[in-house]
This record gives structure tokens, sequence and C-alpha cells, in this order.
């Protein structure tokens, strides 16, 4: 079974993406082949489009044009890369109150912060959203999720790239 196959398309202006194209690759990316290329280009409102039989055109760098208020969140997935720089960007925040210390390998990051960095670097997302996301990596990356008064991610060290 072949693997499927992305396009990363990033904003070309109001209501349009184009396919980042890579040397040697072009603009149909394996999953982890999208992934190095977020790495290696600068952040920007971007999102992970699957390829399919009708994108000969998207892969010869034809424009996307969808609605001028459309943003990643409502496009497809955002690559963790970016997540992982959202979280980043959290953690080195202020917080308003003082957070639990780390703990077990862990740092406690407020998810308040995470959604307004998030839909500050992305575009706007109701909070539903971005928590699904910002959940769903949670899971891939060995964090976890508390809630109560300060709903808090608790994000693994090597996730945000500390030892």
């Amino acid at each position: 079974m072949e693997e499927p196959r992305f396009l990363l398309m990033a904003a070309a202006g109001p209501g349009r993406w184009r396919g980042v194209q890579w040397p040697g690759i072009g603009r149909s990316f394996t999953w982890l082949e999208a992934e190095f290329v977020a790495e290696q280009t600068a952040l920007t409102p971007r999102f992970l489009l699957p390829d399919s039989d009708g994108g000969e055109a998207l892969r010869a760098g034809e424009v996307l044009v969808t609605a001028p208020d459309a943003t990643p969140w409502d496009l497809g997935d955002i690559p963790r890369h970016d997540l992982q720089a959202v979280l980043r960007a959290a953690a080195a925040a202020p917080s308003p109150e003082p957070l639990p210390p780390p703990h077990a390998g862990r740092l406690p990051i407020r998810i308040d912060a995470v959604h307004t960095i998030a839909t500050q670097w992305l575009g706007p997302a109701g909070r539903h959203v971005t928590e699904a996301a910002f959940d769903a990596l949670m899971f891939d990356l060995g964090g976890l999720r508390r809630d109560g008064d300060a709903a808090l991610y608790l994000v693994p060290f090597t996730a945000l790239d500390l030892r």
C-alpha cells in the first residue's frame, strides 16, 4: 500500500493558498517529508492538504482559492512542527498566575495561552478547534491535559526541545 501524500499549503494572500515546493521532491510529500519541509521554512499560516487524484493543478503550482476568511484550521491539518512552535511560545509567555512546578519531565502550559498564540499565528478558530488539535498532539507526544481551575497541558520537555 502506497503511503499517503500531502501538499503543504501556505498563505499566498487572503483566501489564496499555494503548495510549498521543495527541491528534488516537488510539492507532493509524505507526512514525514511535509513535516521536514515545515521545519526548514518560515512559520506562516499553512496546512496539510491530502494529495488526491484531482491535485495535478495544485502540484503544478496553481493557487487554491477559498473564502477570504478561511484559515488553516478550516482547511486541513496544521503541521505538527507549527503546533510545537506554538507550545514553545506559550511556555515562554508570562502567566497571569503562578503555574505548578514541572513534574515527571513535563512542563505545565496554560491552555488559554496556547489558544491565544495559536489563533494569533495561524488564524481565528473556535477554542474547541484549537483544543482538539492540541489534545491530539498531547496524545502523540505523551503529554497530558489537566482540567480544573486552570486548564493546563503537561508537555514533555523533549517536545519543547528542553532537556
